[in-house]
């Protein structure tokens, strides 16, 4: 058989199976078969939402991060972590007052007088506690504004779920502007940027940021 028989062949085939194909699809499977009758004004053949089937979803999204800076650098937060920064000044004074007085007299000292090395090694004894207690000092600081992030954050969630629900808003998702400028360089910080960007797109309504900054009464 030539090559050009065995080609016009197979389109022959080609075209019998696409029509054969067709056929099939235009066919009814049940054909041949009664018609089942239409149904009853009291069984409608149509499933439509149920009251018992949950509201559909209406997503929102809020800055929180932005938020919970402002209520931690504003006013409120600010004057009893400043009231914190002194407690924590008038705790590390007395100490910083004995090893400047030591420092002092220690200038004047004869370094080979018995006395003069006792206070050499009080001294060092101080800085040693001093340094101990300032460590510490710091701790206590740093664990009193992580407590300050979250009441600003619980804060600010509240208010978040007051206003989404005022909007009939089902879920609130805490992100970022897409649109804000990122400006860290090192690659943790970045994907931090990143990680807090989680809506790429959304539609402007959908912002409800600027309602809980009113309902915080942050300007």
């Amino acid at each position: 058989m030539q090559r050009t028989e065995r080609i016009m062949i197979y389109a022959v085939l080609a075209v019998c199976l696409v029509l054969g194909f067709r056929a099939a699809q235009s066919t009814p499977a049940n054909a041949g078969q009664p018609t089942a009758p239409p149904p009853t004004p009291e069984a409608p053949a149509a499933a439509g939402r149920t009251d018992d089937d949950p509201a559909p979803a209406r997503i929102a999204m809020c800055d929180i991060y932005d938020l919970i800076e402002k209520l931690v650098v504003g006013d409120r937060f600010e004057a009893t972590r400043k009231a914190e920064e002194e407690r924590i000044r008038q705790r590390l004074k007395p100490l910083e007052d004995d090893i400047s007085a030591l420092e002092s007299q220690l200038k004047l000292d004869d370094p080979d007088d018995p006395a003069a090395q006792a206070r050499s090694r009080d001294y060092q004894k101080r800085r040693n506690d001093y340094s101990l207690l300032r460590g510490q000092a710091q701790q206590d600081f740093n664990d009193f504004v992580a407590r300050q992030y979250i009441e600003a954050y619980d804060k600010v969630r509240a208010a978040a779920a007051e206003v989404a629900g005022r909007r009939a808003y089902t879920h609130v998702i805490a992100s970022r502007h897409a649109g804000r400028a990122i400006t860290a360089t090192d690659p943790e910080r970045l994907v931090e940027s990143f990680l807090g960007r989680p809506v790429v797109v959304a539609p402007a309504e959908s912002d409800i940021t600027a309602e809980v900054a009113a309902e915080l009464n942050l300007r």
